[in-house]
């Protein structure tokens, strides 16, 4: 990863995104074929998704790192989570008020909240890596991260 681009990650990154975007309106039909191309494309490509955000994860260091290199993710999820709980607060979803609401993410943002959740865990993954290393098991994180 030294500053050069590789066109092979841009082409995955923009096959998921089609795919997502295309799941999203298959979840609109109602026949068959519609639902089981739906399900076939779920099947992959948050699997997918997931090891490529993994693929693309350093090491933070220390937990104070964590939240310096994370924030532009951080940000987002807490700000369209502030807006949706202000729409759904006037739009006459949620009647009331609640402090605990804000601490559970919005369905929509659910991916968000799980990369950050991966990244804060994956040194714990690393540490896994070399424990079973060691002992001569196949268990191996290399794939899900890199340059950690």
């Amino acid at each position: 990863m030294n500053g050069v681009r590789n066109e092979f990650w841009d082409i995955v990154k923009c096959l998921l995104i089609s795919l997502m975007v295309l799941g999203h309106i298959l979840e609109l039909g109602q026949d068959k074929m519609s639902r089981s191309l739906y399900h076939f494309i779920y099947l992959f490509h948050m699997p997918c998704f997931a090891f490529v955000s993994g693929y693309f994860t350093k090491g933070y260091g220390s937990f104070k790192n964590f939240f310096k290199k994370n924030s532009p993710t951080i940000e987002t999820l807490f700000s369209f989570h502030v807006l949706f709980t202000v729409v759904e607060l006037l739009g006459g979803g949620r009647s009331t008020f609640s402090l605990s609401k804000l601490m559970v993410p919005y369905w929509i943002l659910w991916y968000l909240f799980s990369l950050l959740c991966w990244r804060f865990t994956i040194k714990e993954y690393r540490s896994l890596e070399v424990y079973f290393t060691k002992h001569g098991l196949l268990f191996d994180f290399r794939i899900c991260s890199v340059d950690i």
